[in-house]
């Protein structure tokens, strides 16, 4: 089987309704990550020059900047707090993934880890940290202008930081928890969970963000192929649905700095059977 996920970002209002506006057109736009910069443009990961690199797209919605040009896979970008430098991760120094960083206009571009295999960086709001994954050991933070990395979960992935930057957001398992893990809040600083939340049955992704309030996750759920946004309140209320888009799939979404507008990458899986010939 081979597939393939012609994502395409679109832009909707804070309050989105069962329509919006597609910006782009290339291939994977934002499926591996977007995140906006203060004055309104969008970095995002693309294949539109025919390999995974960081692009920004300016404030008109529509003229695009490519940022790194290197062979290697360059994804999940964020923006820091101040606008001036990015926080991605890229292989193109040996097959691990690992964490970089460079200005927002691609220049200075250095890595901040070096451990196994890094993914899904996120300033805190202060900038003074990258958060990260280590597949096998758990959530890091490094210095946002180099440092020794801090280890803040063991048994968890895909941090999201809480707006006050006080909490964050992730997934995490231990053996109490067997056999389904949960949505842990976690101190910035580090320690056990100070609450944990059951995954939601329909949640089609690991991405999960943020309400500006800080008192709700934002997830994907699918549903007959179908993609729409969710929150989930973090005082056990019942999950409660954001967007009703009667089509497609939802791979990823940011908002915006001032809660204003929405990125979506959206698009559908395309399955493909493939016969290959020729072995001895």
């Amino acid at each position: 089987m081979q597939y393939d996920r012609p994502s395409t970002i679109a832009f909707a209002p804070e309050k989105p309704t069962s329509a919006s506006q597609r910006n782009t057109a290339g291939m994977n736009e934002g499926f591996y990550g977007m995140s906006w910069t203060p004055d309104g443009k969008l970095a995002y990961a693309s294949e539109a020059a025919g390999n995974l690199d960081i692009w920004l797209m300016g404030t008109d919605g529509v003229t695009a900047e490519q940022l790194t040009t290197d062979p290697g896979l360059d994804s999940t970008p964020s923006v820091s707090p101040d606008g001036r430098s990015v926080a991605f991760v890229s292989d193109r120094d040996g097959g691990n993934p690992h964490v970089w960083s460079m200005d927002i206009d691609g220049g200075n571009q250095r890595r901040l880890t070096n451990q196994a295999f890094e993914n899904t960086p996120s300033f805190t709001p202060d900038g003074r940290w990258v958060v990260y994954s280590e597949a096998g050991s758990g959530i890091w933070k490094v210095p946002a202008e180099g440092g020794p990395p801090v280890l803040i979960l063991g048994n968890a992935h895909t941090p999201s930081v809480s707006p006050d930057g006080s909490l964050l957001a992730c997934y995490y398992w231990d053996e109490k928890l067997r056999p389904a893990g949960k949505i842990a809040l976690v101190p910035i600083e580090g320690g056990p969970p100070v609450k944990l939340l059951d995954e939601p049955e329909d949640n089609s992704t690991s991405t999960i963000r943020w309400t500006a309030d800080g008192r709700a996750l934002v997830y994907i759920a699918t549903r007959d192929n179908v993609s729409n946004l969710w929150t989930l309140p973090l005082d056990g209320s019942p999950p409660r649905s954001l967007t009703n888009f009667a089509s497609d799939r939802i791979f990823n979404f940011a908002w915006s700095r001032d809660n204003k507008q929405l990125a979506l990458a959206r698009g559908q899986i395309a399955e493909h059977v493939v016969l290959i010939g020729g072995f001895k």
